[in-house]
């Protein structure tokens, strides 16, 4: 025994604890400094060895970071002790799994990630319980969706999502989880499919991630992120939504100089209505942005919303026509308008006819080169019952007008589909087939009177006179 060593008891663990607390500097006003500890209370001497590994003066964080790929998802958690002097980050557990033989989409197995992740915290809290005090849990993920799940407040999901996302939150906060980026995040290295183990381990993964290392983090904020990046990801995407503008989706089609983005569709209905959906997205998300009123929620999309969506495809494709070097001559021959939405249609010469504005200026669209014409041409192939290739010129013909159509149509699937089947042209189709001839040759035909193009009934001529009895 030293003579600066203190021999003490108490009636129970409280009473310990004051004393170990107050103690030392009650000695050390005498000259004493007590320097080590011994007692036969088992929950004294972790709660002394608690105190000694992380001192009361100092904070102690749990971090925990998840991942996932198409193979596998894991989770790793670190502690972080700061102090006025230094900042210490060390390795405290991880876990990886197997990602389901189910094909997930990748936000899915992020959020299995996550889940993985609340689990190995919940293991973790209760091997550290009496031992060590944490003033923060922080969860990473660099997945937004995910967050986006877990930190939504409606219960909006769908089953598979909301059960899982009810789990997380049962062991961590939603407002404890923040994002990160891919490159930082040390989960991600049992991801990475590479034959040398040593190196990919060899980085953050022991070490943690540097960030976390530095003094000038702070974990406090609801929205904290690494590297200026929001992590409120609904917000971010928000803002990005907000920013876009009215023409920014047109200009983003019309990069290309031979757009066909519309290979994928195998109708005219299912590219409109795929289309306008995604355009109401954007469009809601705009105005919750700017806060405005007018959100559409319907299930089916309005004709106002068809017909927008129609106009940017078929702008689309007349801007390949516009960048062609025989445009000029193309418009010149064809009277070319533009209309007020910036369309291009013909000038005919049914100006005078009861037909409709469509008919009477159809929309230009290209040759078959075009996989939307041909779109177009088949949907009309098909609204005529598979006639034949005048039933369908003259289905065309009531909005637009192909450039080389005869040429477009008889090339097309339709001459096969069509074999046995003979369609009749009318007599307005052939007048219309003269008059876009005449303009094509050059000829700038002045507009058909009235009366040779509008229906009549047959008693507006002619009529039947009365008369005697014949005798024959």
């Amino acid at each position: 025994m030293y003579a600066d060593d203190l021999l003490s008891g108490t009636d129970g663990l409280g009473e310990a604890k004051v004393l170990y607390e107050k103690s030392p500097s009650t000695m050390s006003e005498a000259g004493f400094d007590l320097r080590k500890w011994e007692t036969n209370s088992q929950e004294l001497r972790a709660y002394i060895s608690s105190q000694e590994d992380f001192p009361s003066k100092n904070r102690i964080e749990l971090h925990a970071f998840s991942d996932s790929s198409k193979e596998l998802y894991c989770a790793v958690v670190y502690l972080r002790l700061i102090s006025n002097d230094e900042v210490k980050l060390s390795f405290l557990a991880s876990k990886t799994k197997v990602a389901p033989l189910k094909t997930l989409t990748i936000p899915r197995l992020q959020l299995l990630g996550c889940l993985l992740l609340s689990k190995l915290i919940k293991e973790v809290l209760e091997g550290i319980k009496g031992r060590i005090k944490l003033d923060k849990i922080i969860c990473w993920s660099d997945s937004e969706v995910a967050l986006c799940w877990i930190r939504g407040k409606e219960k909006s999901w769908e089953p598979w999502v909301e059960n899982r996302v009810v789990s997380i939150r049962n062991v961590v906060d939603r407002d404890s989880w923040r994002f990160v980026k891919g490159e930082i995040n040390p989960a991600d290295v049992p991801t990475r499919i590479s034959s040398n183990l040593h190196e990919c381990f060899a980085g953050c993964w022991f070490s943690g991630p540097s960030f976390l290392l530095s003094k000038h983090f702070e974990s406090g904020g609801k929205d904290n992120s690494t590297d200026g990046t929001n992590g409120n990801s609904v917000d971010e995407l928000s803002v990005k939504i907000g920013n876009i503008s009215e023409g920014s989706c047109l200009n983003n089609t019309t990069q290309n100089d031979t757009p066909d983005n519309a290979c994928s569709l195998n109708s005219v209905q299912l590219g409109i209505v795929t289309t306008g959906y995604v355009m109401r997205f954007i469009n809601n998300l705009r105005k919750r942005v700017k806060k405005r009123s007018g959100v559409i929620t319907d299930d089916v999309l309005k004709v106002d919303e068809y017909e927008t969506v129609l106009s940017m495809w078929i702008k689309d494709e007349q801007l390949v026509i516009k960048k062609q070097s025989n445009f000029r001559n193309l418009r010149a021959s064809l009277n070319l308008f533009e209309d007020k939405d910036g369309s291009l249609r013909l000038k005919e010469r049914f100006a005078n006819s009861s037909l409709k504005y469509e008919e009477q200026h159809p929309v230009l669209l290209r040759c078959k080169d075009s996989h939307f014409t041909r779109l177009v041409i088949w949907d009309a192939h098909e609204s005529t019952m598979h006639h034949g290739v005048e039933s369908t010129l003259a289905r065309v013909r009531a909005r637009y007008w192909i450039v080389k159509e005869d040429k477009s149509i008889e090339h097309d699937e339709i001459a096969e589909s069509t074999e046995g089947n003979e369609g009749n042209e009318t007599q307005h189709d052939s007048l219309r087939r003269s008059t876009r001839k005449a303009a094509v040759d050059g000829q700038n035909a002045l507009r058909l009177r009235d009366k040779y193009i509008t229906e009549h009934s047959h008693t507006e001529f002619f009529g039947v006179g009365g008369c005697r009895n014949f005798i024959l």
